[in-house]
């Protein structure tokens, strides 16, 4: 009788543990922790606050035509060259800039101010579970409310701030990857261009990995209670958010760009959410020897890519012309452009194991 006493005691005590690990587990996936962020410095642009008609709070930011461009804005616009860049302070489009997970709208300023100095604004939302955002979990882009969060804050920016909402594209890092392609594909005739960096075809693989990184099989014991963590505290299962669906649907230019020494999301897993999109007009580019935490960050000129994928598609037909030679739509960089030899100022942004720069 004692003994199965014990064995009673040492089986509950371990379904404790699983069931508080499992919880905790789902509570860190859907709420990472809201750190702040240091001071950073930026120039060559203006930033206003603002918060959209559901209560997301997000930055806007505009070339500073009285200011001239900052030392990021300037090296981009050399390395794109006269032909690709207007006038400094004329506004060509808009782009939402939506961040990845543990990060929050202020990481993406470094990447506003290069996309400003190439001609166009920025909206940059605090996404649920992160940063502001009054939501407690993020829910990858999945739930319907906030498939449509790119556009209620571009709507809400644009209202307040007195600005054209069109054109617009979307911009996604990592999670934010996932939220936009989930947006592309729900407004389609909002959208005139995408960008995804970093991200993934299926959240339930990179959960997967992650924990498998940190313990081999781990995911085989803990998978069903985490997806029932999950469930109970975001609202959705792990295997719901899949956004290589939405990427067939998608019918918008589409850039995507992954490391190859991606170490959070295999760079196998950025090609199948890219072979997914049903649009011709698409380009892939792998980003040689980055990391998730440094893609933006490496030699490689990927925001010279980003920006002339932008003035392609968002520019005005009389700036077209000179922007209409188009690379091969498939391609492997080992070297950047030859549109110039100044090295490109390393990005900055936060991502689980990343480093600040």
């Amino acid at each position: 009788m004692k003994r199965w006493r014990y064995s009673a005691l040492v089986a509950l005590f371990f379904v404790a543990v699983y069931v508080t690990a499992c919880w905790f587990g789902a509570g860190r996936l859907l709420m990472p922790p809201r750190k702040e962020l240091p001071p950073w410095s930026f120039s060559g642009m203006r930033i206003a606050h603002g918060v959209s008609s559901r209560g997301t709070p997000y930055l806007l930011c505009t070339p500073d035509s009285a200011s001239g461009p900052g030392e990021r804005g300037r090296i981009l616009r050399l390395q794109l060259g006269a032909a690709k860049t207007r006038p400094f302070g004329e506004v060509a489009g808009t782009v939402v800039l939506l961040h990845g997970w543990g990060m929050q709208k202020e990481a993406l300023l470094s990447s506003a101010e290069r996309f400003c100095a190439a001609g166009l604004r920025c909206v940059i939302p605090d996404l649920p579970g992160h940063g502001e955002n009054p939501a407690p979990a993020t829910g990858f882009g999945a739930r319907p409310e906030e498939r449509s969060l790119p556009g209620e804050v571009l709507d809400s920016a644009a209202a307040k701030f007195h600005f054209p909402s069109q054109p617009a594209a979307l911009w996604g890092l990592s999670m934010g990857g996932s939220y936009a392609v989930q947006a592309a594909a729900e407004e389609p005739d909002r959208w005139k261009a995408l960008v995804v960096v970093s991200s993934f075809d299926a959240l339930a693989p990179v959960v997967d990995g992650a924990m498998d990184g940190f313990c081999r099989g781990l995911s085989t014991v803990v998978d069903p209670g985490l997806d029932l963590a999950v469930r109970y505290r975001g609202g959705f299962w792990l295997s719901e958010v899949r956004p290589v669906e939405s990427a067939r649907r998608l019918v918008l230019p589409t850039l995507v760009l992954h490391g190859t020494a991606d170490d959070l999301i295999p760079i196998r897993e950025g090609r199948r959410l890219y072979d997914a999109v049903a649009d011709s007009r698409k380009r892939w580019i792998a980003v040689d020897a980055a990391r998730h935490g440094n893609v933006l960050g490496t030699p490689q000129h990927v925001f010279v890519e980003m920006a002339a994928w932008y003035a392609r598609w968002l520019f005005p037909p009389d700036t077209q012309a000179a922007t209409a030679k188009s690379p091969r739509s498939d391609i492997r960089h080992g070297a950047p452009p030859r549109a110039s030899a100044t090295p490109l100022i390393a990005a900055s942004y936060d991502a689980p194991g990343a480093t600040r720069r």
